[in-house]
């Protein structure tokens, strides 16, 4: 099956999130958190190796995207989510600063929850026989992973919403907000862009864009 944008039948999807350039600018940020992620459950006697940490990260990052973009599609209002950590002052216009650290902290314990309860699950069922002081440990490790999913659920909705208000969404690569209504400055239209997929494997090599066929929303993120 394919599909038709833009006057162009698209017989493959690029998949952005597993590109090797999105994952070199995301591993680095992720880095200090799966440290304390598998240091405490080092202390817990559950250790795991940090790349599997920083993998595990990126799934629930590269998901959570996916909710937001999901859910701005339900809405029908569509929504821009610009992620840096160094936003440029002289470009962007912050209408609306907003500090919430809720969806990004919430990420991380996610992680650290569910690895948890994965391996007291899957260290009991190798055992012949189970204590009660281990069952009780197991049960509260479900709880505590479950109100955790409420808690992303929740933060999700929430940065959904202001996502799509008038004006892009303002993020850490981490997931934090800074600001809403964020508005991009005109400025002057880029004079190369490339194919994301085909830039990746070939570098300035590329088949290069013309934006001009872009709408206006498309057109000021490119700038």
């Amino acid at each position: 099956l394919g599909s038709l944008r833009a006057q162009q039948i698209l017989l493959a999807e690029a998949e952005a999130f597993d590109s090797a350039m999105l994952q070199e600018r995301m591993v680095p940020a992720f880095e200090k958190r799966a440290a304390s992620i598998s240091a405490t459950l080092a202390k817990a006697g559950a250790s795991h190796d940090t790349d599997e940490i920083i993998s595990r990260l990126l799934g629930s990052w590269q998901d959570t995207i996916a909710r937001i973009c999901i859910g701005l599609r339900r809405l029908g209002t569509g929504g821009s989510l610009l992620i840096t950590n160094a936003p440029v002052g002289g470009v962007l216009a912050i209408t609306r600063k907003f500090k919430y650290e809720r969806l990004s902290a919430a990420l991380t314990l996610q992680v650290l929850d569910r690895t948890y309860n994965h391996h007291l699950d899957w260290s009991l069922t190798e055992q012949s026989s189970i204590s009660r002081e281990e069952l009780v440990e197991l049960n509260f490790s479900e709880t505590d992973a479950k109100d955790r999913d409420d808690e992303v659920n929740g933060a999700i909705k929430i940065i959904t919403s202001l996502a799509a208000l008038d004006g892009a969404l303002l993020l850490t690569p981490t997931l934090e907000v800074i600001g809403f209504g964020v508005k991009i400055g005109s400025g002057d239209d880029p004079k190369v862009v490339y194919d994301g997929e085909d830039f990746a494997n070939r570098g300035s090599k590329a088949n290069k864009v013309d934006i001009s066929r872009f709408g206006t929303r498309h057109g000021s993120v490119l700038r």
